[in-house]
């Protein structure tokens, strides 16, 4: 597959491990525990926790993404919500120009 056809998937699907990720009260609890800037990785190796329908897709394309908890002053478009959340950094590991974030609660498992 072409690199810019690898791209268009990956950006296809950091939506959903976004979700996926940021909804599942393992992955919430181990990235709750880890060190700042600590990136693990998302892949066909580590899918426990997610829906049926992600880790296929993780299988097939061969897709993986890197998560980590970053500062508030790390996230791009986030900088009005509450510094006292916690935040996820998302990356697709073959193109790290490819992010995202979420903003979570550290009281909600």
């Amino acid at each position: 597959m072409k690199r810019r056809q690898r791209k268009k998937q990956h950006l296809k699907h950091l939506a959903d491990i976004v979700y996926e990720v940021s909804v599942s009260s393992m992955w919430r609890a181990r990235l709750f525990q880890t060190h700042l800037g600590k990136k693990i990785i998302i892949d066909i190796t580590s899918v426990d926790g997610l829906n049926d329908y992600f880790e296929k897709q993780l299988r097939r394309k061969n897709l993986k993404y890197f998560v980590s908890v970053v500062s508030h002053s790390e996230t791009r478009g986030w900088e009005d919500l509450d510094s006292s959340l916690i935040y996820f950094k998302f990356e697709a590991v073959e193109f790290l120009n490819l992010a995202s974030y979420s903003a979570n609660n550290p009281l909600v498992y």
